[in-house]
């Protein structure tokens, strides 16, 4: 997010380019840019959380600011879709809650001269290059939240830049992000459809800089939940109970995995009970409970004892056949059904498509659903490397009872499968063996329960690093 071309004409007390987590206010700020008042100039600040933080540029008369910011989430999505069925109606839904993130924020100016054509394209100050934890999924943009603000501000614009995140070091010395994108737009490197990483020319690394790109893999997101009361109920002989579907969600659309879980149990709940479906026909003058008129969407109770009937559905279709236009009557037709008819909740349609399921576990309960699965280790990094072993560091203090399973390949995840298991590790910070230039390492959390639960995704670990 790119806060505009911004000359200070005069002391100056506010907040440019605020992103707030809340009202627009100071202490609920996330992330902006502090200008407090300096004489007959002002001073910019990183804003973190409320709370001014980092390094100070003191403006000077007749310069102009670029105030830049970059996010990077660790989640592509911030909430989970929410899915209706019958026994999940609207406020009661499945899903949608709100998915934690830790979010990294680079906040920079660049300080131009217009005397001086080189300051254009002269490197811009880092103010604030950190991780926030737990971060709010969602903000309200504020360009200026000011008491005082004596300036001018020309283009401010946001854009999608690249989902990967380049961090570089020095041995010995701290990571520094690398902004990946066009040079025009301040960038150091870029990241071309081949998958390489290229570095500009005038910001090529010096000898044994440490580079460390992260990204996220993407897949089909798919689910396999089964209704073990249902399958029980319907078993009956040589009828083993099980009925099977395969479904692809159109509205909501299924992102995660999470979101296929919390679908498929929607499905399931429809797919457990009695499905009605009617239509039913009468004069204008006799409407049910003496209404005035009925439109789709109208709620309908229906119970006929002489038919043992008794549901609530949804009004779908009315149809008027003006029969008596003298007299204002016309014959209604009305075409109802309940949501195991005829769902409202959601849209789904069959699927051609091949697709391996998860593999921990290859089922799910109901009972399962978003409850089977622990946090991934989306913290883990490459802490040190030499010729034989690699530090690794998860992230994250494991729980009493828990521990790290690595693997050579992501799949075969689980405690009965030794095959290419590189370790199993109840500590933060571990050593695995090296045995190549390029080697790759899976990793996923697991805990003492039984069965034993594990991540839903594998963190990948890569190095490329002479031995």
């Amino acid at each position: 997010m790119q806060h505009g071309d911004v000359s200070l004409t005069a002391a100056s007390n506010g907040v440019i380019g605020g992103l707030y987590a809340g009202a627009i206010s100071t202490p609920n700020c996330l992330a902006g840019f502090r200008v407090t008042p300096n004489g007959a100039g002002s001073n910019i600040q990183a804003l973190i959380n409320g709370s001014s933080t980092g390094s100070v540029v003191t403006t000077t008369a007749g310069h102009r600011y670029v105030l830049t910011t970059y996010i990077y989430s660790q989640e592509v999505w911030r909430s989970g879709e929410t899915y209706h069925s019958a026994g999940h109606p609207a406020g009661k839904g499945l899903g949608g809650a709100a998915v934690q993130a830790d979010v990294r924020v680079v906040l920079e100016i660049q300080d131009i001269n217009p005397s001086v054509p080189a300051s254009l394209i002269a490197p811009a100050t880092v103010l604030y290059d950190d991780v926030i934890a737990n971060a709010a999924g969602f903000c309200t943009y504020a360009l200026v939240n000011a008491i005082n603000m004596q300036c001018s501000i020309a283009f401010p614009y946001a854009t999608h830049i690249s989902l990967a995140e380049v961090r570089s070091a020095l041995p010995g010395a701290s990571y520094v992000t690398q902004i990946v994108g066009s040079i025009s737009d301040g960038a150091q490197c870029s990241i071309v459809s081949s998958g390489t990483l290229d570095f500009y020319p005038q910001y090529v690394p010096p000898l044994n800089t440490l580079i460390v790109a992260s990204y996220r893999g993407a897949g089909r997101a798919v689910a396999e939940v089964v209704d073990s009361a249902s399958i029980a109920a319907l078993a009956s002989g040589g009828d083993d109970g099980v009925r099977g579907i395969v479904r692809t969600m159109k509205t909501p659309s299924a992102r995660t995995q999470t979101d296929c879980e919390n679908a498929a149990q929607a499905i399931l709940e429809d797919a457990g009970g009695q499905a009605w479906t009617g239509c039913y026909q009468t004069w204008s003058d006799f409407l049910p409970g003496s209404a005035a008129d009925i439109y789709p969407g109208d709620g309908l109770t229906i119970n006929v004892p002489s038919q043992n009937v008794a549901f609530s559905a949804v009004t779908r279709v009315v149809s008027i056949d003006l029969v008596d236009s003298a007299n204002d009557r016309g014959m209604y037709t009305i075409e109802f059904a309940n949501d195991l008819a005829a769902p409202l909740g959601y849209q789904d349609g069959e699927s051609t498509t091949i697709v391996p399921l998860q593999d921990t576990p290859a089922k799910l309960s109901t009972t399962q659903v978003e409850g089977y699965h622990l946090a991934s280790l989306k913290g883990a990094q490459i802490a040190q490397v030499s010729s034989t072993t690699v530090q690794v560091d998860i992230g994250i203090a494991l729980p009493t009872g828990w521990g790290v399973e690595v693997r050579a390949h992501d799949y075969g995840w689980g405690p009965s499968n030794g095959r290419n298991v590189l370790g199993r590790f109840t500590t933060q910070a571990f050593s695995l063996p090296r045995l190549a230039r390029t080697q790759n390492y899976f990793l996923r959390a697991y805990d003492n329960s039984s069965p034993t639960k594990y991540s839903r995704y594998s963190a990948a670990l890569h190095v490329d690093y002479p031995l």
